[in-house]
């Protein structure tokens, strides 16, 4: 049928026509392509985001995720799916996506929700830093950037309460594995997300991010240690973190020497008045201090002067034991 009508009729079947070029590896016809200008994509928005969830979710299961993220871009359909992501393909994505293909290739399940954390992790950073502009501590900003981040992909693609959970606690990982604790490492290890998270840590860390501070490494190789050669990896990294807080600290303390105050190279007499005032605080706290000044200022009105000594009679005074 007519190419036009059929992408009329169903604007979901323009993602069926990629998936299956990039699927199946063929040229999509000349007629076809001629079709997929702007105004035929946008008919993309009258179709139901959670059934644009379900197509995404087809994209990022097929095997061939790497070879249809460029068509996505080419044919404008990338911004119907994506809200706040720009129509760039970075080092991370990429590498993410051909790792999704590999896993099922040979086999391996994949979650669909973590190519979504993949894909938001730089529209969350930015609203992240946004919050943090605001003076709003680092806990709650990320709280507030997950949810602004999803809310608003929400207006593309549906992702499901559980999927949204997941890749909040994904982005939350970054930060514990980043700087852990060292008596949490063990219970770190073992937490539900750790696998997904450290996946993610070492997905940025070879895409040359280095923020992650070669932790990525450090968990990959904390992973494959004995229960004692985890014991000291942990004790090497305790002694490591340390000296790093204390250059971190000489730092801190050297930059608040140099933002100090200097004095003047010329010296600037003091003006008439605040030298008076300061020569007169001077002998006001002199006076307070001195306890002779102070009782000299008594006079004998002054009502600790009047008391009067009661004469008392010693005869009625009993010194010592009596018998």
């Amino acid at each position: 049928g007519d190419p036009k009508q059929r992408f009329e009729e169903d604007p979901v079947r323009m993602l069926r026509t990629l998936r299956f070029a990039a699927k199946l590896n063929f040229d999509i016809d000349p007629q076809i392509l001629k079709i997929f200008d702007v105004d035929m994509t946008q008919l993309l928005r009258d179709v139901s985001p959670h059934r644009l969830y379900d197509e995404s979710q087809k994209l990022f299961t097929m095997g061939h995720l790497a070879r249809v993220l460029p068509m996505l871009i080419e044919f404008d359909i990338w911004k119907q799916l994506f809200a706040d992501i720009k129509p760039d393909i970075s080092k991370f994505i990429e590498r993410a996506a051909k790792n999704t293909d590999q896993r099922i290739q040979i086999g391996k399940t994949i979650n669909p929700a973590f190519f979504y954390a993949v894909l938001l992790w730089k529209p969350f950073l930015e609203r992240c830093d946004f919050y943090l502009a605001k003076g709003i501590v680092p806990a709650e900003a990320r709280a507030q950037a997950g949810l602004d981040v999803l809310k608003r992909q929400a207006t593309r693609t549906v992702i499901p309460r559980f999927a949204e959970t997941f890749i909040r606690e994904v982005w939350e990982m970054q930060v514990r594995l980043l700087n852990p604790k060292p008596q949490q490492i063990e219970a770190l290890a073992s937490h539900a997300r750790f696998r997904a998270g450290f996946d993610f840590l070492l997905l940025r860390e070879k895409s040359g991010d280095d923020s992650t501070q070669g932790m990525g490494q450090w968990w990959d190789h904390y992973q494959s240690l004995s229960s004692d050669e985890k014991e000291t990896a942990i004790s090497q990294y305790n002694r490591q973190r340390a000296k790093t807080r204390r250059k971190q600290n000489i730092e801190a303390n050297e930059s608040k020497d140099t933002t100090a105050e200097i004095e003047p190279l010329v010296n600037v007499p003091e003006a008439r008045s605040r030298r008076a005032r300061r020569e007169q605080t001077r002998s006001k706290d002199h006076v307070a201090r001195s306890p002779e000044s102070s009782t000299a200022n008594l006079n004998t009105d002054h009502p600790i002067m009047k008391r009067k000594r009661v004469q008392r009679d010693l005869s009625q005074v009993v010194f010592g034991p009596t018998q």
